[in-house]
C-alpha cells in the first residue's frame, strides 16, 4: 500500500507518523453515545485492515487514518466525525501533543508498505487471566480516536478486522454485517466498544455520496 511518512519534532522529541497516501472516501467514525461507531465500504475495510497490520509491527510509530473530512452515510445521525490513530503503549505518546503533531505533518515522504496479512484466528483464552495486561485502550481527544495496545492485542483484534475484508462483501448483501472491538481498560473519554459496520455496494449507491 502507498503511504506517506512524516517526522515531526517537538522540542527534544521526534514522532514518526504513517498515513495512507489516499485516505478512503467511504469511511466514517464517530461516537454515537452507545459505542464508537464506524462505517466502511469495501475499499475502506481493506485500507483499515492494512493500516492495522502496519500498526501491529510499528511499535514506535503513529498510524493515522484521517477521516474528519468525510461525509456520513445517510441514516447516520449528525455527529462530530473523528480521525483514527493506532499506536503502541511502547510509543509513550502523550495524547495532548497530537494537535501540535497533526498541524505539522505536512505532505510527508511517499513510501510503499507491505504489511503482513492479519491472522485468520486468534487465541482469546489469556484475556480471562486477571494478570494479563496486553489489552486495547480507547481514548478520544482532539477529534481523534486513539486505539492504544501492545503486540498481542493488535494481532488478536486484527483477526476480527480481517473478517470485514473476507466476509463483508458476501454477508452484507442480505443482512447487517459488523465486527466489534473491545477495550480491556476503561476510559473516561469514550465508550469501550468500537462497532464497525460493513456497507455493501448496493447500500453504498443508495445511501452514501
Amino acid at each position: 500500500m502507498k503511504i506517506d511518512v512524516s517526522r515531526v519534532r517537538l522540542g527534544r522529541d521526534e514522532y514518526r507518523v504513517l498515513r495512507p497516501a489516499v485516505p478512503p472516501r467511504h469511511a466514517f467514525l464517530h461516537d454515537d453515545g452507545w459505542a464508537l461507531s464506524m462505517h466502511v465500504d469495501r475499499a475502506a475495510s481493506r485500507a483499515l485492515a492494512d493500516l492495522w497490520a502496519l500498526a501491529t509491527r510499528s511499535r514506535r510509530s503513529l498510524v493515522h487514518l484521517p477521516l474528519r473530512g468525510n461525509v456520513a452515510p445517510e441514516g447516520v445521525e449528525a455527529a462530530e466525525p473523528l480521525d483514527l490513530v493506532l499506536l503502541h503503549h511502547a510509543a509513550q505518546f502523550p495524547l495532548s501533543r497530537w494537535p501540535a503533531v497533526r498541524a505539522r505533518l505536512g505532505k510527508g515522504r511517499p513510501q510503499t508498505a507491505r504489511p503482513a496479512p492479519l491472522p485468520a484466528s486468534a487465541d482469546y483464552r489469556r484475556l480471562h487471566h486477571r494478570e494479563y495486561r496486553d489489552l486495547l485502550r480507547f481514548d478520544v481527544a482532539a477529534r481523534t480516536l486513539f486505539v492504544t495496545g501492545g503486540p498481542e492485542s493488535f494481532v488478536r483484534e486484527g483477526a476480527r478486522l480481517r473478517s470485514l475484508v473476507t466476509d463483508g462483501p458476501s454477508r452484507s448483501l442480505d443482512a447487517h454485517f459488523c465486527v466489534e472491538l473491545d477495550a480491556g481498560r476503561a476510559s473516561r473519554t469514550c465508550s469501550g466498544r468500537l462497532h464497525i459496520e460493513y456497507v455493501s455496494a448496493a447500500t453504498l449507491r443508495r445511501n452514501w455520496t
